[in-house]
């Protein structure tokens, strides 16, 4: 019988079932339900048997090559660590709307970092489905108000994320990943396990605040943007499935009602402890300094 592990990442439910001598990769600990799944959203089973697929269109990534084919059987996914296309460690067989997924393993293939890359894939696929943003950012409680910190890399977010982890009451859920919701009319955080140079994560969840658009600077200022500038800063940092073009336009229809609704600010801030007292006055006088051009 394989084991079975209950896995729930910003509200999607993933049942893993496991060979039984399978180990389960240490950043997908914090995110186990330690109750029964009644009806999870994707039962996710591992093969040693090869695919019997015909291959489709190719997307690049950086440093590897994903490539998407799509068919009768559901969304086929493999990985190839270097062109040309003649090894891939793993593929991972979507069906049914993302209810069942296979990852078919080789022999020399570590099952940890390809359930890494598997459960990404599978939330990435079900919050497209659900209504969710999977975004390129840090996430931040702090004092039960919930920060969300977008930019390029290099932009600041693991450095920011890293002065916050040392503050009390503030909370890390992840440096590099974060996934935003709806529920009812607010818009949540979720912190995710795929994380960056900052390590930090959680499986905590809290509703959105506000939204900082990160640069460095000489000293720390908070500039208050537009609904259309927020977005305009926030679509290149969002991922946006490349098989499904149908849900480009749910991801932009969600995107917009968040930079709509959310409070967003251009953060151009000094790697220095002092950025979390600054954000704390700026929110603890909210109403008066909201209506500033730039604070301070």
């Amino acid at each position: 019988m394989p084991e079975e592990f209950p896995l729930e990442i910003g509200g999607c439910s993933i049942l893993l079932q496991l060979p039984q001598e399978g180990e389960v990769p240490e950043r997908l600990l914090p995110f186990r339900n330690h109750y029964p799944f009644e009806d999870p959203c994707c039962i996710l089973r591992t093969s040693l048997k090869p695919p019997l697929f015909q291959r489709g269109k190719i997307f690049y990534g950086k440093g590897k090559v994903l490539q998407f084919s799509c068919g009768p059987k559901g969304l086929l996914i493999e990985m190839f660590l270097n062109p040309p296309l003649d090894f891939s460690p793993w593929a991972l067989l979507l069906k049914r709307e993302c209810t069942q997924g296979i990852l078919y393993l080789k022999k020399e293939t570590t099952i940890l970092s390809s359930l890494i890359w598997a459960v990404f894939l599978i939330v990435y696929y079900l919050l497209i489905k659900q209504g969710g943003i999977f975004a390129h950012a840090s996430g931040v409680i702090d004092r039960r108000k919930g920060f969300l910190f977008v930019g390029p890399s290099g932009a600041g977010k693991s450095t920011l994320a890293s002065l916050c982890q040392e503050e009390k009451d503030s909370v890390v859920l992840n440096d590099d990943q974060i996934i935003v919701r709806k529920n009812g009319r607010t818009f949540w955080l979720f912190g995710t396990p795929w994380h960056g140079p900052c390590k930090s994560i959680s499986s905590q969840s809290a509703p959105l605040t506000a939204i900082f658009f990160l640069s460095h600077g000489k000293q720390n200022r908070l500039i208050p943007l537009s609904p259309k500038e927020a977005l305009k800063r926030f679509l290149p940092e969002l991922y946006i499935p490349p098989w499904d073009p149908n849900g480009r336009p749910t991801l932009l229809s969600l995107a917009l009602e968040v930079c709509a609704k959310i409070p967003s600010y251009s953060l151009a801030f000094t790697p220095q402890k002092e950025v979390v007292p600054f954000l704390r006055d700026f929110f603890k006088n909210y109403d008066k300094n909201h209506t500033k051009k730039t604070f301070p």
